[in-house]
């Protein structure tokens, strides 16, 4: 490892001439290895590799890449390939040898170790040996130069499992008996094995060769490759044990795990990228029948001949044919696109035709061997695998397919689309590949170079096609995806043979690292079957960037051969093998045609990967300057981490997941949206909320960085409010000359012209007809909506998800058609659960359905599945009632349903529904009435339980599994509907289709006491009074409309005065039982009111009526208006449930105020502000603009005695009036008050008592008589309006108290800024209302900085987004932004090359500072500039370095923000302070 050590750092110090001898030592040792006739081309071509590379060198950039990184990566494939050759060479020998030498040894006499030994002394005694030694020191220091351990991971994860080792990876390579999670370590593999089909507990594999990346080995399971012989060794030591197999971006390890971690590790954990720990999740194992769709074989059969490849689609040719259908039209429009660098996106599709499903059928009834053909299915589809009856069956049916012979006229059709002499490939496109859950890589045969002018050789490939669906690994494949055989067929896709230059695989979701980002290629010469077939050695590997058209070399290729179609050989079938030199291909040696080509398959990949709207995993070839695609699958979006822990979380097995593609017309709009029915802020009912988009739905869905406009619009008052604007720096919208032509691309917003912010009518109506669409669709689905959809000039559209077939059922539609529902209109959405296969379901009502009695819940039980109950089934159900107090259990009715539906399968998850015959002589709940008084009781439990939490009665829906009751849904089923419910809507003009409900969950008490209070007296709308009823036991005696009167208490607010005006006479209360409130049900309980302290002892009653009184009082103060209160008493303490706003908001001063401002009475609503309550000595009001004269350097005062109510109420009298200047300090007093009263708070605390009046004595008022005490309050108030004018910008208008030493301030309001002539006019031309203007406050701490400035992150001048532009002024922002005459500090500096220029410099006269002993306790002053003393100008360096810290932090925030900012602060010593950033206009 000293001399590998040696020789890695001689190469980061560029020194490659301590590799020669090495290297030339291998040069001239693979030469005699050829010489002795061993694969004299591999070896000839491998010696003219290391040559070029020892004579080349490195260099020290390769484009924008690493020489030194890539002379060692190009080097290592090289030596891979010759170890490679090296290990052919031993295991041909081993192959010859051992056999006969054992023969040969035992006749001679030989000892047994010399006959044991000989082989292998053969390979030591020869160069092979030294070739082999030296291939493994280089390959060491090569992955010492690249940092490698040896180790190389397709996905990183970390699982655990028992370490197995086997030679290869096919279905049955793992015994039966073997439980728990399995790590495999495997010889040999193609990489397209299914994992799972080989075991579903095949949590890893390790395997001991090179693999390409883009191989489909690790998609399911983590897979890790090692080349290092050591590591190997030390792996296989570890064969039969419990290790745990880490596969991180930071490196791999295998270690022994205890048999205490078993359980905690038997789970894979997945582990993102970063490292972070991910969320452990313990999945379930075992195996669902997967969805695949049979196709239309006897419609296909009838049509027979051909179809055309832009025809094809998955239900007659396949998913695979489909896809390079769709393909085929992407080419035709991919010659316009170019990726944001540029970069063409062009590519070609082979023409091709599909011999479609139906097709191997048609052809098995024209030979007169369906018969045989159905018999061999039947019997594969249960054939065993221990007695080797499954061996038997396949190639009988294999057999069978290969003989069949096509219909003739299929090759007419052929000719009619391809010349006779031209070169076809033919492939499968099966129902049973490309899914979900089986990709089906390499499964299936492809027959390349026929010709459909030799029909024999053509028709041998197609049955050659088809038979492979039949082969071992392809049956055992789906049987364990749990895939019925005879649901499996295949069309045949014949497209054109090209003989390419370079074929290629690649991925626009990064597999390693799973970054969006970038698109990884693999590579290889030749044509695809050279990665696609499992040869040793691996492709090249490249990444580049989606954005930023950075390309990385990941690897250098090095398989030995590469396959070609020879113009000169006919085309029979077969292909011919080249040996590769790769010093001879520009892949390899040329870093600028490798870096044009890599950018280049990005830009294909990325316009696929944007045309179907997920990642893609794309295979293609390259001819000459022209990229052809052969195929594109959807790859990630089924298996995003977001998508797998949903199905995990739902309990939908993985591999059960399949996909539907939803093609629709592709529109560009001008917006598009996404609104919700029920407010997702506060859950309100009564509103809409959308959320806007410009351009195409993707900017909302994409994660794209920025905020939509927000709205709310009133579904009853039509109210909008709205909640924010976009700030998307871009917006996606379809280039071309029509919406489907052209590609998506992103263009920079204005949102200045666009009149979602710029007109509030547009947004407006807008958002009311959103909310239109929005109630109409939840009223017609009956529940919350979440709408998405477009708007394209005057039309709205919605984009919803369409279900598959219930929702077009005949039923369906007639019902649709009776409620006048046009059937376009109709949608679904959709609720997955766990699927349980129960004993018994039911379906219950709390409130009796015969007799509408409270007192009892009746159920229907069916056998089986809920289905036998909703589907129509002919039959009645088991009918019990059961009473919610007295326990009272009576049959109604018993089943007598013919069949029951139930989930076959060894568990519930993997079968189908099946009806099942039912003998009710064994159903207990026929039979024992226990058991059916039981349950009867359970059922009425629950029901009863759900019907107290929700508040009302429920329709309740669930299944019994053994001796557990599952509740599926519980929905609100009558109060919302009730007589009384229905008349108040009615009276209030309010639409009954117009009524939903929201559900408020609070803590359930068992009280003593429960009552209601009005602060306003009801019987004679006395403010003086409180009121209260009150009852025994839980609110509901009062609200449940029982027969009865609750005792009527009032109490004085102000004199404490209690009358009692009535006794309560319920003959029940109702309380909650049970050990706490909560774990019991409510009961009735006879009332016996001389126990009741409330009839029996005056004391208590007069007690709790003041206590009630002083809570309802308080309440009333709060929310400043009458109150109506809802509660109850326990114990000592009482409960306030609900206190609402009962009459301040609709006094007739508010009504008509609203009027007269055009406010609709129904629009109105409130919020409400509680604020500590103080008792003062003096109330104020001032204006830091004088209202007399309006001089901006006066702040005049309004002081009256007591609280602010004095000034507000409109009482009487004149306050104090004072002026206070804000610069001289001269204080005029302007008038005295004659206020008769002040208003103050009794009680011994501030907040226990109530508003008293008390008479007004001015001669013993200080600020009437003492006028250094007005000098110095006028000049405190005015020292407090004045700094909060600075604080706002604006003139203010405050109002406060002073209680002692301490001011007060209450309220702040904005005053004149919003206002002014400038603002009044910028409103007026953007078509905004004057009124609808308003404005929030932010208060942020005063600094007194040494410099301000105001940057641009996208350069002002020229627009280079490299640059960004700051001006500085000296003190405060003020100096730049209030016109002051001058030019600032003007900089430039690049955000990449750190390039400092200085535009301009400073010549401001004075500048703007905060005066006093801090920053915040004085004024604003001016003082005179020397710009001699400023280090902006006269030190350089300190402006370099000032210009580069704004850049950084202007690059900073640009990044952050996804746009270019414009960015407002200070500098204040070596700090800097941002005060404000914004999107630049």
């Amino acid at each position: 490892m000293g001399v590998a050590k040696w020789l890695a750092d001689n190469l980061e110090s560029k020194n490659t001439g301590s590799w020669s001898n090495p290297l030339g030592a291998l040069i001239f040792g693979v030469h005699q290895l050829g010489l002795s006739g061993w694969k004299p081309g591999e070896c000839a071509a491998i010696e003219n590799e290391l040559t070029v590379w020892q004579d080349k060198g490195l260099f020290e950039k390769e484009g924008s890449e690493d020489g030194k990184k890539n002379w060692a990566l190009r080097l290592k494939a090289t030596l891979d390939r010759t170890r490679r050759l090296t290990e052919e060479y031993s295991e041909a020998l081993l192959q010859i040898f051992p056999q006969k030498v054992q023969m040969l040894g035992k006749a001679l006499g030989i000892p047994e170790n010399s006959i044991r030994t000989y082989a292998e002394a053969e390979i030591w005694a020869g160069v092979i040996f030294q070739v082999s030694k030296l291939c493994t020191f280089l390959l060491k220091a090569v992955r010492v130069a690249l940092g490698s351990q040896g180790w190389d991971f397709l996905v990183p994860k970390v699982v655990s499992g028992t370490l197995v080792q086997v030679e290869n990876i096919v279905p049955g390579s793992l015994p039966s008996s073997l439980e728990g999670p399995v790590i495999l370590v495997v010889n040999k593999a193609d990489g397209d094995e299914e994992v799972t089909a080989a075991g579903s507990n095949i949590a890893g594999v390790v395997l001991l060769q090179e693999l390409p990346h883009l191989s489909h080995l690790g998609e399911k399971v983590v897979s890790v490759t090692c080349e290092d012989e050591e590591k190997v060794s030390d792996i296989q030591k570890l064969a039969g044990k419990y290790v745990r197999l880490e596969a991180l971006s930071s490196g791999v390890n295998i270690s022994p795990s205890t048999l205490d971690d078993r359980d905690a590790d038997s789970v894979v954990k997945n582990v993102p990228s970063n490292g972070s720990s991910a969320a452990k999740v313990r999945g379930t194992q075992g195996s669902s029948r997967l969805a695949v769709k049979a196709p239309y074989s006897n419609q296909c059969s009838s049509s027979a001949g051909v179809v055309l490849l832009a025809d094809a689609d998955a239900i007659t040719s396949g998913a695979k044919a489909a896809a390079c259908g769709r393909l085929a039209s992407l080419a035709a429009v991919s010659d316009r696109v170019y990726s944001d660098l540029g970069v063409p996106a062009s590519f070609h599709v082979p023409a091709g035709v599909v011999l479609p499903f139906g097709s191997m059928e048609l052809s098995l009834e024209q030979n007169n061997s369906t018969e045989t053909f159905m018999s061999l299915l039947e019997k594969i589809e249960t054939a065993g695998l221990e007695n080797g009856e499954l061996d038997k069956l396949c190639p009988q049916l294999q057999q069978l397919v290969s003989s069949l012979e096509p219909p003739k006229d299929i090759i007419d059709s052929i000719t009619r689309v391809f010349p006779g002499n031209v070169h076809l490939i033919v492939r499968s496109s099966a129902n049973v590949e490309d899914l979900a859950g089986m990709l089906a890589v390499g499964r299936y045969e492809s027959i390349p170079n026929v010709s459909p002018s030799n029909p024999t050789v053509f028709f041998t490939a197609v049955s050659q096609v088809w038979a492979s669906l039949y082969t071992r690994r392809a049956v055992l494949s789906r049987r364990a995806a749990g895939v019925p055989q005879q649901a499996a067929t295949m069309a045949i896709l014949v497209q054109e043979m090209l003989s390419p230059d370079l074929s290629f695989a690649l991925r626009t979701l990064s597999p390693t690292d799973h970054d969006h980002n970038y698109v990884e290629a693999e590579i290889a010469p030749g044509l695809r079957e050279t990665l696609a077939s499992g040869t040793r050695g691996t492709p090249w590997r490249v990444s580049s960037g989606k954005f930023d058209g950075l390309v990385r070399t990941l690897g250098f290729a090095n398989f030995s051969d590469e396959m070609v179609v020879s113009g000169a050989s006919p085309a029979d079938g077969e292909v011919i093998r080249l040996t590769v030199d790769y010093s001879k291909k520009p892949l390899t040696v040329d870093p600028k045609f490798r870096h044009q080509l890599s950018q280049r398959l990005c830009a294909v990949g990325f316009f696929l990967e944007r045309k179907f709207g997920c990642p893609q995993d794309v295979e293609g070839c390259v001819l000459g300057k022209d990229i052809y695609v052969a195929v594109s699958q959807v790859w990630a979006s089924l298996y995003t981490r977001r998508a797998v822990l949903s199905r995990r979380a739902a309990g939908v097995p993985q591999q059960a997941a399949t996909m539907a593609i939803l093609v629709q017309e592709m529109l560009s709009p001008d917006l598009s949206f996404a609104l919700r029915t029920l407010s997702p802020t506060d859950h309100d009912h009564n509103y809409v909320e959308a959320e806007i988009a410009p351009g195409l739905r993707e900017t909302l869905a994409s994660g794209t960085r920025g905020t939509p406009w927000r709205v709310s619009s009133g579904k009853f008052d039509g109210l909008v409010r709205t909640l924010g604007f976009a700030n998307f720096s871009d917006e996606m919208v379809v280039s071309g000359a029509s919406p489907a032509d052209g590609e998506v691309i992103r263009l920079t917003v204005d949102y200045s012209k666009k009149p979602l912010t710029v007109d509030p009518k547009f947004r407006h109506q807008l958002s009311q007809r959103l909310c239109a669409v929005g109630f109409f669709l939840e009223r017609k689905f009956g529940c919350p909506q979440d709408v998405e959809g477009c708007v394209l000039g005057k039309d709205i559209y919605v984009a919803v998800s369409q279900v598959w077939a219930s929702l077009y059922t005949r039923r369906a539609v007639l019902s649709r058609r009776a409620a006048g529902v046009p059937q376009q209109a109709a949608t679904m959405a959709i609720l997955v659960q766990e699927m349980l296969s129960p004993d018994l379901s039911f379906a219950l009502r709390t409130l009796s359905p015969t007799d509408h009695d409270h007192n009892y819940v009746e159920a229907e039980i069916a056998p089986g599945l809920r289905e036998t109950l909703a589907s129509g089934t002919r039959g009645t159900p088991w009918r019990v009632s059961s009473g919610k107090f007295d326990g009272l259990v009576r049959t109604l009715g018993f089943a007598n349903f013919s069949d029951e539906m139930v989930v076959s399968g060894a568990s519930p998850a993997d079968g189908e529904v099946i009806r099942l015959t039912v003998d009710y002589s064994k159903k207990p709940l026929t039979v024992d009435p226990k058991f059916r008084h039981q349950l009867s009781q359970r059922l009425c439990a629950v029901g009863f339980f759900l019907e107290r939490k929700f508040g009302c009665p429920q329709d309740v829906e669930g299944c019994v599994l053994g001796k557990d009751i599952y509740v599926a849904v519980s929905q609100v089923w009558a109060s919302l509907y009730t007589r009384r419910a229905v008349l108040s809507r009615r009276a209030a003009g309010v639409p009954q289709q117009a009524a939903t409900m929201a559900i408020l969950v609070q803590e359930m008490l068992s009280p003593d006491l429960s009552f209601a209070l009005r602060t306003l007296s009801p019987t004679d709308h006395d403010h003086n009074y409180v009121e209260a009823e009150i009852a025994p036991g839980l609110r509901e005696t009062l609200a449940s409309g029982t027969r009865g009167t609750p005792w009527r208490v009032s109490s004085g607010k102000f004199d404490g005065l209690v009358r009692t005006l009535g006794f309560a006479n319920f003959s029940d209360e109702m309380v909650v039982s049970g050990a706490s409130p909560a774990d019991g049900e409510v009961i009735r309980l006879t009332v016996d009111y001389s126990k009741k302290p409330l009839t029996v002892d005056p004391k208590f009653r007069h007690q709790l009526s003041q206590r009630l009184c002083a809570v309802g009082f308080f309440l009333e103060r709060k929310f400043g208006c009458p109150q109506d209160v809802e509660g109850c008493v326990l114990g000592k303490d009482i409960y306030v449930a609900v206190s609402q706003v009962w009459a301040s908001l609709y006094t007739r001063r508010a009504v008509l105020s609203r009027r007269a401002a055009g406010v609709p009475q129904q629009a109105a609503t409130m919020a409400i502000l509680v604020q500590e309550m103080l008792s003062p000595d003096l109330s104020f009001a001032l204006r830091t603009l004088s209202p007399t004269d309006h001089d901006h350097n006066y702040v005049e005062a309004e002081i009256a005695p007591g609280l602010r109510e004095t000034l507000a109420s409109g009482t009487r009298g004149t306050p104090w009036r004072v002026s206070s200047g804000k610069f001289d300090g001269l204080v005029r007093t302007l008038g005295f008050a004659n206020f008769s009263d002040e208003m103050v708070v009794s009680g011994a605390s501030p907040a226990d008592g109530e508003v008293i009046r008390l008479t007004v004595d001015y001669s013993k008022k200080p600020l009437t008589v003492d006028p250094k005490f007005r000098h110095q309050l006028s000049q405190r108030l005015c020292a407090v309006g004045f700094f909060l004018e600075r604080k706002f910008g604006c003139p203010q208008d405050v109002e406060g108290c002073v209680l002692g030493k301490d001011i007060y301030v209450a309220v702040s309001q904005v005053w004149a800024s919003l206002y002014t002539r400038r603002a009044v006019l910028s409103r007026r031309a953007a078509g905004v209302p004057q009124q609808a203007a308003t404005m929030a406050i932010l208060v942020q701490e005063m600094l007194s900085p040494d410099l301000s400035f105001a940057l641009r992150t996208l350069s002002p001048t020229d627009h280079d987004h490299n640059y960004v532009e700051a001006e500085i002024a000296p003190g405060l922002r003020e100096t730049l932004a209030s016109g002051t005459r001058g030019t600032p500090w003007r900089v430039s500096s690049g955000k990449f090359d750190g390039l400092v220029r200085t535009l301009g410099f400073a010549n401001f006269s004075d500048e703007m500072v905060v005066s006093g002993a801090s920053p915040a306790d004085g004024e604003v002053i001016r003082l005179t500039v020397d710009y001699s003393k400023k280090p902006l100008t006269v030190d350089p360096k300190f402006r370099h370095q000032l210009s580069q810290r704004l850049c950084a932090v202007g690059f900073f925030l640009e990044r952050k923000f996804g746009c270019p900012q414009d960015v407002e602060g200070c500098v204040l010593g070596k700090d800097i302070y941002v005060v404000q950033t914004r999107p630049q206009p």
